[in-house]
């Protein structure tokens, strides 16, 4: 049987198959000079009262087991520094919120190929009120909200919750899901060489044209029933039965997108596209963009600097960084766009 997920804290057992939670928040994170080969991601935003949340993920790229998530809050005015809330030396690949608690998707490794595990957390605390581990899969990219107030994780399986326990399906052979979205009528996960799922009654895959091969990595319902695709060099759009690709040639790859005030957007590395008709143009271009959340007031984005906030008309940032001083990530207010390629140049000249 599946574990339930909200039913109360941790068992000794769960916690002896997962990555473990400091139950006090550590003075100090793991140095950059710790990681052989470092990646830094700011991972998806979420809002939650006047806060938005959202983890920094460090990645060694050569050695994959060595990884840190750190959890942190900021304004939504996005005028003080973000405060550390939570770390796991564990990837955390997506974020939402469900039932004014946060929802963790932690994508963990084993001897075994890995495992996922859902955790729910309630806002400034530092370790999980329940966790549940997913028996079914083991590699998750992404969480999202499902029909009837439950939610959906995918990667190589497809876990559904439905507010009282977790149960998982497997997924064909050679597929791997990296996003998920859902308008309460109908939801569609996209992955891997071009694949397209309805996930409402079953698994039902979604024939495109021959020509998307792209590895999709982004998805978006919107609420008269209309899918966009983000992934490669090509935008696609359309009901669920005719996806097309929209006009246009694009210097981009797409990573996701959203509807805010009325319009879609895509973001992309090299930055964030606005779509007018159908065609796209280019009204940010100062860095990468990753995961949109879109809300009533402001869009939200997972930036190759940290995050960026956008309410139709001005732009505000969060820019990640180590503080030597104190031994620890930050996330401060600073520039839009900061001059990334200086930096870069900059740890070239010194190696």
């Amino acid at each position: 049987m599946p574990r339930r997920l909200f039913d109360g804290a941790w068992s000794d057992t769960l916690v002896a198959m997962t990555k473990p939670w400091p139950k006090k928040l550590p003075k100090k994170d793991p140095h950059p000079s710790d990681f052989s080969d470092l990646s830094v991601e700011t991972q998806r935003v979420v809002l939650l009262g006047e806060h938005v949340y959202f983890f920094v993920w460090c990645q060694d790229m050569d050695e994959f087991n060595n990884q840190l998530s750190v959890l942190f809050r900021a304004p939504i005015a996005f005028d003080r520094p973000a405060e550390r809330v939570a770390t796991i030396r564990s990837e955390i690949v997506d974020l939402l919120v469900h039932d004014g608690k946060l929802v963790a998707l932690e994508n963990g490794t084993d001897d075994d190929g890995g495992f996922g595990v859902a955790h729910r957390l309630a806002p400034g605390k530092s370790v999980p009120e329940s966790s549940a581990r997913f028996e079914v899969g083991k590699v998750f990219k992404a969480l999202g909200h499902g029909p009837a107030g439950g939610l959906i994780a995918v990667g190589n399986a497809v876990q559904r919750f439905d507010r009282n326990a977790w149960a998982g399906t497997k997924v064909p052979n050679g597929i791997q899901f990296e996003a998920v979205a859902s308008n309460g009528q109908l939801t569609v996960a996209v992955g891997s060489e071009g694949a397209v799922f309805a996930l409402d009654d079953g698994m039902r895959k979604i024939e495109l044209p021959s020509e998307a091969i792209a590895d999709f990595g982004g998805v978006y319902v919107d609420r008269d029933g209309i899918v966009s695709l983000a992934g490669g060099d090509v935008a696609w759009q359309g009901p669920i039965e005719r996806i097309l690709p929209l006009e246009g040639s694009y210097d981009a790859m797409f990573n996701d997108c959203c509807v805010f005030q009325g319009k879609h957007y895509w973001s992309a590395v090299g930055g964030l596209y606005m779509q007018n008709g159908k065609k796209l143009e280019l009204v940010f271009d100062g860095e990468s963009c990753f995961r949109l959340t879109p809300t009533d007031r402001h869009l939200f984005v997972a930036s190759e600097a940290g995050v960026l906030r956008w309410d139709g008309e001005e732009w505000k940032a969060l820019n990640t960084d180590y503080d030597e001083d104190a031994s620890v990530w930050v996330v401060r207010p600073g520039p839009v766009a900061p001059d990334l390629e200086e930096d870069e140049d900059e740890d070239d000249g010194e190696a």
